[in-house]
């Protein structure tokens, strides 16, 4: 039985980007939850949310704005987490990338791009196309992890565990059950 260990991981949240950030967003007890209006406009009125400020997805993913639009924003930061995952690794000289080796991409997730999917079956309706384009597929759950897999040029599986907040633990849970089987 293979062990499973965790050699990287990624951070994109409201109370901060990267694992410097989020570190000292912690350190000085600082959350991430602000007040909003419906709009996403800072309100002392508004909803409380947590809202990830100052993240940038076309630099994240180095393409041009055009391009990461095209992916739902739990796309864009999940690609973003992925690829910080992979630096620390790298940097904790866990084994290099062997990308003819076979993996599993699985991401963990809740309720993401459906903002996406609403956009694109809203125009196809007051469009009257008879289908979706594909952009539509954007907000599929399985796109993170194809983006991550075709991306970094990965022989691999896909997929995606849709468990509310836990999905990220229940696919760390199910990689990890993977490894111990070989």
């Amino acid at each position: 039985m293979s062990k499973a260990v965790i050699t990287g991981s990624g951070i994109v949240a409201a109370n901060g980007v990267g694992h410097d950030a989020f570190w000292t967003s912690l350190m000085s007890m600082r959350s991430g939850i602000v007040r909003v209006d419906r709009y996403g406009e800072l309100s002392e009125a508004g909803l409380l949310v947590g809202q990830v400020r100052g993240f940038d997805p076309a630099a994240v993913m180095r393409t041009d704005v055009r391009k990461a639009s095209r992916h739902s924003r739990t796309t864009q930061m999940a690609y973003a987490a992925a690829f910080e995952a992979l630096q620390e690794a790298d940097a904790r000289g866990a084994q290099p990338l062997a990308r003819e080796a076979e993996w599993h991409v699985l991401i963990g997730v809740s309720l993401g791009g459906l903002h996406v999917f609403e956009r694109e079956i809203t125009e196809m309706l007051s469009k009257g196309r008879q289908r979706m384009p594909p952009s539509g597929m954007a907000s599929v759950n399985l796109n993170s992890s194809t983006l991550i897999r075709d991306t970094f040029g990965l022989k691999a599986r896909v997929g995606a565990l849709t468990n509310t907040c836990v999905g990220g633990l229940d696919a760390i849970r199910q990689a990890a059950g993977e490894i111990r089987r070989d």
